[in-house]
């Protein structure tokens, strides 16, 4: 592959984040948010941009990440949403890694839509060790905010972590199923 074609394939992808930050940013201002106190907030769609830039590669969803603190900050919402939202710059890149090297845009098979019930029993169990992951990592941001000592630390674990890993989990599988259309026109993008 030539440097141009190279540069070209960059350059798409990089337009392809950016478009994605931007989406972000208009699903945090713009679709509805359930707000619970303290430090429960629950935005639909908000993690399926970061998901699908996780799928195409880690500094993807790094900066789709760092987009989406930018996009809760640029919607005003409480210090508390800043931080759970930036929890996401600490797991997205470990598991971009992860699922870069197992399933990733370069990976030989393309059609995901013919795959085995198997593949897709461990894409929705990576989904499920990312979403605890992600959901014990915003329970530990609330729980800074509020104080190691706040007396309601079981309510918060559930509150917080449970739907944080449910809605996260939602966010997945439709990011899996979005990904699985688009993935053909990411590896011509890619391949050339």
């Amino acid at each position: 592959m030539s440097s141009a074609t190279r540069r070209d394939h960059r350059l798409f992808l990089l337009i392809f984040c950016a478009m994605l930050v931007a989406i972000n940013i208009v699903i945090i201002n713009f679709m509805p948010r359930a707000t619970l106190p303290p430090g429960v907030t629950v935005t639909l769609g908000s993690h399926v941009p970061i998901y699908i830039a996780m799928f195409i590669s880690p500094w993807a969803a790094l900066a789709v990440a760092i987009g989406a603190v930018l996009g809760f900050v640029i919607a005003g919402t409480p210090l508390d949403v800043w931080l759970r939202a930036g929890t996401h710059m600490i797991w997205v890149v470990p598991f971009a890694v992860i699922f870069s090297r197992r399933y990733g845009i370069r990976r030989p098979f393309d059609q995901l839509q013919t795959a085995p019930v198997s593949f897709w029993m461990q894409i929705l169990l990576f989904g499920l060790a990312l979403n605890v992951l992600h959901g014990l990592l915003e329970v530990m941001a609330i729980l800074l905010m509020l104080g190691l000592g706040y007396n309601s630390i079981g309510w918060i674990l559930l509150s917080v972590g449970g739907v944080a890993g449910l809605h996260g989990m939602i966010d997945f599988v439709l990011a899996v199923g979005i990904y699985a259309g688009i993935r053909p026109m990411l590896v011509r993008a890619v391949r050339g």
